[in-house]
């Protein structure tokens, strides 16, 4: 049985992204307007849901976009 490299190193990239993404957006919110937000999993979870929900209203905002032509 043979793993195709690409596709696993693709896997772990993209999982240590959704590990440290939350943790880049906590920190970049801490540095622009000094709010002393803890790093706690709590946080983690939070920053997390908001990129989520960002993301789902970017892409039905071009989908839709999509769809009309």
């Amino acid at each position: 049985m043979e793993i195709d490299t690409s596709k696993a190193s693709l896997t772990f990239i993209g999982l240590i992204g959704f590990s440290l993404l939350p943790l880049g957006f906590i920190w970049s919110i801490n540095n622009l307007f000094a709010l002393n937000i803890e790093y706690s999993f709590l946080n983690w979870v939070s920053a997390m849901f908001v990129q989520f929900y960002i993301q789902i209203v970017i892409r039905s905002s071009t989908i839709s976009s999509n769809t009309n032509k």
